[in-house]
């Protein structure tokens, strides 16, 4: 996040979400990768055969960001992953109104439900 702000012009808009660092009962891995020309441009995803399938695809694997629950469970909400085909970005959201905005206003394509993470609000 650091690098972001100071290097690329992003804002930090705080903490929307908890995940947990260590694995706990009913969590599974978050994997975290990173296009090898843009660091910045960041992928999560729980499926082990989906990082798998975006190595080759010039992903490069930054193993385990993680541990998020597989379903909905102890007061977690649903963390949205949407994407825009032409920059290849991933946005990944806890707000239903931010996750519409990127489908509705700005050519980003849903791709569902990509975890269920513990709110900052909890």
């Amino acid at each position: 996040m650091d690098a972001a702000i100071a290097k690329h012009g992003y804002q930090s808009e705080g903490v929307a979400a908890y995940i947990f660092a260590t694995q706990e009962a009913s969590t599974i891995p978050l994997y975290r990768l990173a296009v090898h020309v843009f660091v910045t441009n960041h992928f999560y995803t729980t499926s082990a055969k989906e990082r798998d399938g975006a190595i080759p695809i010039n992903y490069k694997s930054e193993g385990i960001a993680g541990y998020v629950y597989p379903s909905q469970t102890c007061g977690s909400v649903p963390l949205f992953r949407v994407y825009h085909q032409a920059s290849t970005d991933h946005v990944y959201t806890t707000s239903i109104t931010e996750r519409d905005n990127f489908l509705d206003n700005l050519g980003y394509t849903d791709e569902g439900i990509a975890a269920y993470v513990i709110p900052a609000w909890s």
